[in-house]
């Protein structure tokens, strides 16, 4: 298998799985086109996805947010940096899009409704057989010779994944919720499909192949977003900069701008002068004051989290329009669902 890489080559998977399959699989009238089918299918479903915990974009973030810091503590001590971290342009950037990317994980998800893995896999598995009639006749090579005693529970501790891992040439996606393709497609997994789920072998096949490569489209979207947002501005900018022109071609990013909020033109001495007031002002205060300022803040936490455990009626209307806001604009990004009219392998529903 070839090791995880922003420069993965779709055409080459593609190949990898289709001569695998072959390989390992008894004949498949089409098999071409099929996983042609189930790739287009796997990337126009998770069209927008992305996942801020792979291809380095949590670590991305961090990284941009402490060099924005290390360069303004060039410039700034005490008072006057705490200010500067706060009001930087670029510092704000990376905190809007941290924010954004965790919330728009989950719309991204539900772009087209609802999703879950094993309805639109049953679907998927539907509609490839509709299209591929002789595809239920598929096995594993050897599933006839191992016979109705074949025990998948004791082969799967004989299974040798390293020779069949050196055998398929595409891609190990190290994601830690499934299975490589490779095993997931295994003699030992689609007899235990079939006994345990009563999931018959060609269901295990298109599953896992859809499953690969929703698994290629989460990773492709995320690391083009990450490089999307390295290259937004000059991160390496010295000193406080109070001005950004934010400009991309990628489409979540622009998404991502809509929604930060509106800027505000701040006087850098004026905004120090009022920190550096209110740190004196509190300096001031009686221990008894301070106690007290502290557990206003404390309040003031715990009705964040009542806001977020238990809403209102009126602060539920108000997150519900904001969802209605951000799928709109995910759909005006990513169009609605269906087959992609420009491709010929469109595995529609």
């Amino acid at each position: 298998m070839k090791t995880l890489s922003k420069h993965l080559d779709v055409t080459a998977e593609i190949n990898a799985v289709i001569d695998y399959v072959r390989l390992k699989w008894t004949p498949i009238e089409n098999l071409d086109i099929l996983v042609n089918q189930l790739q287009v299918r796997a990337f126009h479903d998770w069209r927008s996805f992305f996942d801020p915990s792979i291809g380095g974009m949590a670590g991305t973030l961090s990284g941009l947010h402490g060099q924005r810091k290390e360069l303004l503590a060039k410039a700034y001590t005490g008072i006057a940096l705490e200010t500067a971290i706060v009001m930087d342009k670029p510092a704000q950037l990376i905190m809007h899009l941290l924010t954004q990317a965790l919330a728009l994980k989950d719309a991204a998800r539900k772009l087209d409704g609802e999703w879950n893995f094993e309805n639109a896999s049953a679907a998927t598995c539907r509609s490839a057989r509709l299209r591929h009639p002789t595809l239920g006749y598929a096995v594993p090579k050897g599933w006839q010779a191992a016979g109705q005693g074949y025990d998948p529970n004791v082969h799967m501790a004989e299974y040798d994944n390293k020779a069949d891992a050196d055998l398929f040439q595409g891609t190990d996606l190290e994601a830690p919720r499934t299975q490589p393709l490779h095993q997931m497609i295994s003699l030992p997994q689609v007899a235990h499909n079939e006994i345990e789920h009563r999931k018959k072998p060609a269901n295990t096949l298109v599953s896992s192949i859809y499953s690969h490569f929703l698994g290629v489209r989460e990773y492709l979207n995320t690391v083009q977003l990450v490089s999307a947002i390295e290259s937004l501005t000059d991160w390496n900018a010295k000193g406080l900069v109070t001005h950004l022109d934010l400009a991309t071609e990628h489409p979540m990013l622009n998404v991502m701008f809509k929604l930060m909020p509106q800027a505000q033109d701040l006087d850098f001495d004026a905004a120090v002068a009022q920190a550096t007031q209110r740190a004196l002002e509190f300096e001031r205060m009686s221990d008894e004051q301070k106690a007290q300022r502290r557990e206003s803040l404390v309040a003031l936490t715990r009705e964040i989290v009542r806001a977020a455990q238990s809403p209102t009626a009126q602060e539920k209307a108000e997150q519900q329009a904001h969802e209605r806001t951000v799928h709109r604009l995910l759909i005006e990004a990513y169009g609605t669902n269906g087959a992609d009219p420009k491709n010929d392998y469109g595995l529609t529903l």
